[in-house]
């Protein structure tokens, strides 16, 4: 029963990417269910949020949570159209903008633990870039990621209570070293994941360049295979013959010369002539010396 979900779903959503290539198939239908899982999580995220925080901070919370599920909405819909570059891309490079911005506004009220939501997803987002962006997006989120760490640590350092400097500094320790371990394994295993899709890309464009050549040549050995088969039922089947002339009869109806219809019916080609017995029943007397005389003066 999941099982024929799962295809259900699958051509309600990405039929649009039937003709595409391995690759973007699989990416496709690994998207689709990310979205389907973030946006009911997302709502029901809101809710928590109305009733846990301060309200002074709710306003800003649920700005940023209902944009965040606006995106996946819209992510959804594009990837569902078959823009599957502009779903995904939209996706980065918004959460990108929308954790840099959220870190350093929610930060200085969470460097006790160096940690916060956020930081997770930032983290989550190279992640996401890794699997469905380019190495290029990777390597520019991961470098605005970094960079918005460094110059936030700065920004508060000068504006803290020194006594929280420590904390400051743990904090923005820890999120580099989660970045560099994190964005690392994403750049490496995204290298030897492509290189490994694209071999069996190629390959699989191999089987189906192969698979066609052999389905050609069954075709066309079919064809002649079916061409011989009615040939020899025609040569070898009952053949209607007048006992005096000797014509046949073909399935219209129509009576015809022997020599005419096989030539008709096979390859064969005839060369006319005259047998002794034909001879002597047409030339009497003559016989004897029409049968010493040379034979090419009685070919047609």
């Amino acid at each position: 029963m999941i099982y024929q979900l799962n295809k259900r779903i699958q051509s309600v959503f990405l039929s649009t990417y039937d003709e595409s290539s391995f690759i973007i198939r699989k990416k496709a239908y690994v998207l689709m269910w990310l979205l389907i899982i973030l946006i009911p999580v997302i709502a029901g995220f809101i809710f928590i949020n109305i009733y846990r925080n301060d309200p002074k901070e709710l306003l800003a919370m649920l700005v940023i949570d209902f944009m965040f599920l606006l995106l996946c909405i819209v992510s959804f819909i594009l990837l569902k159209a078959g823009k599957f570059h502009i779903s995904t891309n939209l996706f980065i490079y918004f959460i990108t903008v929308m954790s840099i911005g959220g870190y350093i506004a929610k930060h200085s009220t969470a460097i006790q633990t160096g940690f916060n939501s956020f930081v997770i997803l930032m983290l989550a987002n190279i992640v996401f870039t890794a699997i469905f962006g380019s190495h290029r997006s990777l390597l520019l989120i991961t470098s605005l990621f970094f960079t918005a760490n460094i110059v936030e640590f700065f920004l508060l350092k000068s504006i803290i209570d020194p006594e929280l400097y420590g904390y400051l500094l743990s904090g923005s320790l820890n999120t580099l070293i989660g970045m560099i371990i994190i964005s690392g394994f994403c750049y490496f295993n995204r290298i030897i994941t492509d290189e490994a899709l694209i071999i069996t890309q190629k390959e699989l464009d191999k089987n189906v360049d192969l698979n066609l050549k052999l389905v050609q040549k069954v075709e066309q050995t079919a064809e002649v295979l079916e061409d011989t088969v009615e040939q020899v039922k025609v040569l070898t089947g009952l053949l209607p013959i007048c006992s005096s002339c000797k014509k046949i009869r073909d399935d219209k109806g129509y009576w015809n010369q022997i020599e005419t219809y096989i030539q008709k019916h096979s390859k064969a080609e005839f060369s006319h002539s005259i047998c002794p017995v034909c001879l002597e029943e047409l030339y009497g007397a003559l016989y004897v010396n029409i049968v010493e005389a040379p034979r090419w003066r009685f070919q047609l």
